[in-house]
């Protein structure tokens, strides 16, 4: 006579795997995969009486999912804890609707789906230590599109370099009515004023944003389907949230540089007019001579023209011509490092850029007219 199976006494829920899969993979943004601790790689899956949510932290980021409505059916409450990555493998190969059945006493995850069924071994939801609650925050609604734009369009200036770690994120300040995205790694520096619409953008104090949480962010905000995301800053923390999703990191704890000393304001020697897609042409060219890590690329103004020259070891060497300049009288020689000026060169949305130099020693501004896009990048000897 066969015994008969008993009933699973934690949670049993009925989900459907594609949008369990969305939330896996929202969440798993944060969980830290090579951590030796077991806990640390789990998601804590919890239901109530009418949603499962799902929440994944390495202890300085942490990301929740809700699962609630038509996609989710809870047929007794619970909460357990499983490694993120098994789960999300599993999840990612079934179709239709998943029955999740955890039993408490054998601390074991049952999924079930069409005639598959897979099991996994579990931790108690009591071991998951979330990231602790925000405290004294500010929060306001903003365009989901400006958030992502401000983070996007200095992303690529955070520097990655640990010995300065204050450097190693966004700087977020309140200016007046906008909120400036600021960003460095000593080389180069790019901000973005973002305009905050609808109702007056509070005070808060500036903190930067590390880069381990840039991406999140930026995909939780471009998939964002309603006209706002709330943002939350406090002290130490900041928190995005956007439906039913919701995304909170600790802030850096430090000071960010006095950036302003470093974007030239004039009077400049030169201002340069050039054509985007051409000069980022001929610098794409040039450097493929470069021998060095700074890949120096030296820029000379000549009648209606701008030569581009790079001489590495062992006889390398490369030259570009951009016709088609309107050059201005005495423009100074200045050498930039051409990986730099490529990545600064691909953020302006227009057929014409402008070169701002104030002397071959002083950093040079790459931008566009009438755009609130700024980009400054040092000088390299030449």
């Amino acid at each position: 006579m066969t015994a008969k199976s008993e009933q699973p006494d934690g949670l049993i829920a009925t989900v459907d795997a594609k949008v369990l899969a969305t939330a896996l993979q929202t969440v798993n943004q944060v969980v830290d995969r090579k951590n030796t601790i077991p806990i640390i790689s789990c998601v804590l899956i919890e239901a109530g009486e009418d949603e499962v949510s799902l929440t994944g932290t390495n202890l300085d980021m942490q990301a929740e999912a809700v699962i609630g409505g038509e996609d989710a059916q809870i047929d007794q409450a619970g909460a357990f804890c499983v490694n993120a990555q098994e789960l999300q493998g599993v999840i990612a190969r079934m179709k239709g609707e998943v029955v999740i059945a955890h039993d408490t006493r054998t601390r074991r995850l049952r999924l079930g789906t069409g005639r598959g069924r897979v099991e996994l071994p579990t931790l108690p939801a009591q071991d998951f230590t979330p990231l602790m609650r925000m405290d004294g925050e500010v929060s306001f609604n903003a365009p989901p599109g400006a958030i992502a734009a401000g983070f996007s369009a200095v992303a690529s200036s955070v520097s990655t370099e640990d010995t300065r770690y204050y450097i190693n994120g966004v700087f977020l300040e309140r200016d007046e009515g906008k909120i400036l995205f600021t960003s460095t790694d000593g080389h180069r520096l790019t901000q973005l004023p973002v305009i905050i619409d609808g109702e007056a953008l509070p005070d808060f104090e500036p903190g930067i944003v590390p880069r381990q949480i840039l991406q999140a962010f930026i995909k939780l905000c471009e998939g964002a389907t309603g006209p706002t995301v709330k943002v939350s800053l406090s002290e130490n923390m900041i928190e995005i949230a956007a439906g039913a999703i919701t995304i909170r990191s600790k802030l850096i704890d430090g000071t960010f540089p006095d950036y302003r000393r470093v974007i030239p304001k004039g009077p400049f020697a030169a201002e340069v007019p050039f054509p985007v897609k051409e000069l980022k042409e001929a610098v794409e060219l040039v450097v493929t001579a470069s021998s060095e890590k700074s890949r120096s690329v030296k820029i000379a103004a000549e009648e209606g023209r701008l030569r581009l020259v790079v001489r590495g070891s062992e006889g390398r060497e490369a030259e570009a011509i951009v016709e088609h300049v309107d050059i201005p009288a005495d423009v100074p020689e200045i050498g930039f490092n051409g990986a730099y000026l490529v990545q600064a060169l691909d953020k302006l949305k227009a057929e014409e850029g402008v070169l701002r130099i104030v002397d071959p020693a002083s950093p040079g501004r790459v931008e566009v007219d009438g755009d609130s896009l700024i980009q400054v990048v040092m000088p390299l000897r030449v």
